[in-house]
């Protein structure tokens, strides 16, 4: 096998179990991983690392997930989407009594489901979980943690920034009544889920998808779906789809967003 060979097999292993795309704009960012990774475990070649690979079997499968995984998220990152919360989908839920259920998908470092959390703790009362997974464990530890920079703040609001706490490491610790809003799971949506995300109000799903391909975008996306209950929204990024609005969905007009509502 040559080392050609070896990088085609390792790009083709990672379509398939993760639906990670070999696209242009990576392939820089990989192979500097996976020269990491190399170097950490004493290895010669990429040949050697696929040898390894084999042997090892899922525990180094996750090694690689977790470098590989794209960790860069912000607060409030995609704000039209955060306004069509406040402003569509806050006043259905304020009269409904269960808990409102909603899911980030692909949570990084937990900026995504903690901007979600200070959204809803206020308007209701508390009367909401947010779930959120992610395939790397790292990402997931440092999400549990809820420890940001003071850097990291700077997209915070500031009706929000009340919710943060300097530790005496100079860091800033999101409140406990916040971070106990959000359940955090390990999993990969192109494979099977065992938390029970399902009937959920809202999923949002953001800057994920434009890494798959157009086949595990669409398998995403049906998954999704199904795990919407009837009048449940699904908010994606602007530009990720194009032409998508299968059967028993409408598209919620909303300016700057790419939203749908699961018809009742």
């Amino acid at each position: 096998m040559t080392e050609g060979d070896a990088i085609a097999w390792l790009s083709q292993r990672l379509e398939e179990r993760v639906g990670l795309r070999d696209h242009p704009t990576q392939r820089g960012f990989v192979k500097a991983q996976l020269k990491r990774r190399l170097y950490e475990l004493g290895l010669e070649g990429v040949q050697a690392y696929v040898r390894y690979l084999l042997a090892e079997g899922e525990r180094e499968w996750r090694v690689l997930y977790d470098r590989l995984a794209i960790h860069e998220s912000r607060f409030f990152r995609h704000r039209p989407s955060f306004s069509l919360i406040e402003e569509v989908l806050l006043p259905r839920w304020r009269n409904t009594h269960r808990p409102i259920r909603v899911w980030s998908v692909g949570c990084a470092r937990g900026e995504e489901p903690y901007s979600l959390a200070m959204t809803l703790y206020a308007p209701l009362k508390g009367r909401f979980c947010v779930f959120a997974n992610d395939i790397s464990l790292d990402c997931l530890r440092a999400a549990k943690a809820g420890l940001y920079p003071r850097r990291r703040l700077e997209d915070v609001p500031w009706m929000f920034r009340h919710h943060f706490h300097r530790t005496d490491a100079g860091l800033y610790r999101l409140a406990p009544k916040i971070r106990q809003g959000v359940a955090f799971f390990c999993a990969n949506v192109l494979a099977r889920i065992g938390v029970a995300v399902e009937s959920m109000d809202l999923i949002v799903c953001q800057h994920l998808l434009t890494y798959l391909r157009q086949n595990a975008r669409l398998a995403v996306l049906a998954r999704l779906t199904a795990r919407l209950r009837k009048g449940g929204s699904l908010v994606l990024s602007p530009g990720e789809v194009a032409s998508w609005c299968p059967p028993g969905m409408s598209r919620i007009p909303y300016p700057g967003t790419l939203a749908f509502r699961k018809e009742p």
